[in-house]
């Protein structure tokens, strides 16, 4: 899973000396496995509103991906 956070996370500070070129063409050879999410935390399709609600303010998630009693995925949360 990707967030907009981890999209975030790797761009280059605005501190660094890199030209707008340079900073271009750092993320353009970054790969998506180098800034994903792993192991997301993941909901149960048959959990309630509620409980999927606290879970996200609870842990300030902005995304989770819903899963099916077999654990495969079946749809993605986001706010």
């Amino acid at each position: 899973m990707v967030t907009l956070g981890d999209v975030r996370g790797a761009e280059p500070s605005r501190a660094s000396s890199l030209s707008v070129w340079e900073m271009n063409d750092l993320l353009a050879k970054l790969k998506v496995i180098e800034i994903m999410s792993r192991a997301p935390m993941t909901i149960q399709q048959n959990a309630s509103i509620g409980e999927v609600a606290r879970m996200m303010l609870d842990k300030k998630f902005s995304g989770l991906p819903v899963v099916n009693k077999a654990g495969h995925l079946a749809a993605l949360l986001l706010s």
